[in-house]
């Protein structure tokens, strides 16, 4: 388990503390830009793909960029358009995939440089209902295959709520909470009002006030189903 944190202070020059396996790594900004960068991989929320280059090439360029060694970087490209099941594309223009297509040649980019911690933003708002889903999903199985911390910033809570190990909710700028899934919808406590309630979760919520039992607090579908069928 990873977990970052950013510290800047006015007047202070700014520091990322990065604790892994229970030790802490303290790198300042200045002078280790790329110590850093080369650990942390991001996926904006619009799509940044160079439309004009091919799905091979938009990596290539990549990692050229980020001073690669020509043969490893080969080697990754050569991987990961095979796990993310885009080499029967990989000489497509990249405007010529699909939405659930490029979030995964993205996905790919971000992993080139096999980094400690992954940031996606909102990385499903562009995605219909079913290639969401199937997004979450891989990006579960990125997280348990490669051992990587995963930061996610999302709204639609019904798709991360039953991978997310943390949720921290934010209002203004501010965290308001900072707890498990689990322990925030728990229907003893009251709901942060920012947050956008799966109606799963509400109905558990509701019959748990009037008596059904529950083993844990429901964040999903799946949850659901599995505390009705006990």
């Amino acid at each position: 388990m990873m977990k970052v944190k950013i510290n800047s202070k006015k007047g202070l020059k700014t520091s990322l503390s990065v604790l892994v396996d229970k030790k802490t790594i303290e790198k300042k900004l200045e002078g280790n830009l790329t110590y850093i960068l080369n650990n942390i991989g991001i996926v904006f929320q619009q799509h940044t793909l160079d439309f004009d280059l091919s799905v091979k090439k938009n990596l290539i360029f990549y990692a050229d960029v980020h001073g690669m060694d020509k043969s490893v970087s080969l080697k990754r490209i050569k991987d990961l358009l095979k796990r993310f099941e885009l080499d029967k594309f990989e000489n497509y223009k990249a405007r010529n995939l699909s939405g659930g297509m490029k979030r995964r040649l993205e996905i790919a980019r971000a992993l080139l440089k096999e980094p400690k911690i992954l940031i996606l933003d909102e990385p499903t708002s562009l995605l219909d209902p079913k290639t969401a889903a199937e997004f979450m999903e891989l990006i579960n199985s990125l997280c348990r295959e490669k051992g990587m911390s995963i930061i996610i910033v999302e709204h639609r809570l019904d798709l991360v709520l039953k991978y997310a190990d943390k949720l921290i909710v934010l209002s203004e700028g501010k965290i308001i909470s900072d707890d498990t899934p689990e322990n925030v919808f728990n229907y003893k406590k009251d709901i942060i009002p920012e947050l956008s309630v799966p109606f799963s979760t509400k109905l558990y919520r509701k019959l748990a006030k009037n008596n059904m039992k529950f083993t844990k607090a429901v964040t999903g579908v799946e949850d659901m189903i599995r505390e009705v069928m006990k």
